[in-house]
């Protein structure tokens, strides 16, 4: 089942091009079943496959440790290993847009514990993660990719 609204695919198809814009490439989606949610290319060269989470309830500095599920990590990880491709983890938060790179995570040393969401009736949303200490991400921009942008 597939939990993202379309409210959520907006935004992080605006974080997805303020990241492209950064980095000086294109963006395209996976789309909605994808390993991972975009992929950055150059010409027609792919250059970086990237996993976005969006959140308008954080901030970076407020917290130790971001969490994302060790699944996609995993699908990242073999990304990368498999085609040389760079691959990173994006994070939009109420003070800005950070990303770390996969491979430069040392995830035997990082705490992989179960985790998930309580609000969501009937679904079984816990599942293993990762905390990455948030000092490991680096700002891409300050809050821009968090406007409202006209979504129901």
């Amino acid at each position: 089942m597939k939990l993202e609204s379309t409210a959520d695919v907006m935004r992080q198809d605006d974080v997805a091009a303020q990241l492209a814009a950064a980095w000086n490439c294109e963006w395209s989606s996976m789309g909605p079943y994808g390993a991972f949610d975009v992929y950055m290319t150059r010409g027609k060269k792919v250059v970086a496959l990237v996993e976005i989470k969006t959140t308008d309830l954080r901030d970076l500095g407020s917290r130790p440790f971001v969490y994302f599920d060790l699944h996609k990590y995993l699908n990242l990880h073999h990304a990368e290993i498999v085609t040389g491709i760079p691959t990173f983890y994006v994070y939009a938060m109420n003070d800005g847009i950070f990303w770390v790179r996969v491979a430069d995570l040392p995830v035997r040393e990082l705490d992989i514990s179960k985790r998930g969401r309580a609000d969501r009736e009937g679904l079984k949303d816990a599942k293993p993660t990762i905390g990455v200490p948030a000092d490991r991400f680096v700002r891409i921009s300050p809050k821009t990719a968090l406007v409202d942008c006209g979504a129901p």
